[in-house]
C-alpha cells in the first residue's frame, strides 16, 4: 500500500522525468461525443433520453454540445439511463480519445 509521500514523490518523479505524456490528457468535449453518440445509437431523442436521466434538455443539449461538463452525479445519471455502470460510461469516455 502506498502512503501520502510514496504518492508525491511518484508525482515529482513523473514531472522530472518528463514522463506525462503518459498521462491522459483531458478533452473537454469527449463526455458530450459519447453521451450524443450512445444516444442516437438507442434511437432516443434529447427530450426523451433527458427525462430517462433525470435532466433538463437543455441541460443535456449543453452536455452534448461541449458547452457545460457533466459533474459525476450527472454522469451517474447518464450511466444509468443508459443502463450502464458510471464506471462503464467512463470507459467509453476514455476510449474516445484518438491514441
Amino acid at each position: 500500500m502506498s502512503t501520502i509521500a510514496d504518492d508525491i514523490f511518484y508525482f515529482f518523479d513523473i514531472l522530472k522525468n518528463k514522463r506525462m505524456s503518459a498521462m491522459i490528457e483531458f478533452d473537454k468535449n469527449a463526455a458530450g461525443k459519447v453521451i450524443r453518440r450512445l444516444r442516437k445509437e438507442r434511437n432516443l431523442s434529447q427530450e426523451v433520453f433527458s427525462g430517462l436521466a433525470g435532466l433538463a434538455r437543455s441541460h443535456l443539449a449543453m452536455i452534448e454540445s461541449g458547452a457545460k461538463q457533466p459533474n459525476f452525479e450527472t454522469i451517474w445519471r447518464v450511466a444509468n439511463a443508459f443502463g450502464l455502470p458510471p464506471h462503464m460510461l467512463v470507459e467509453h469516455i476514455e476510449k474516445s480519445r484518438p491514441d
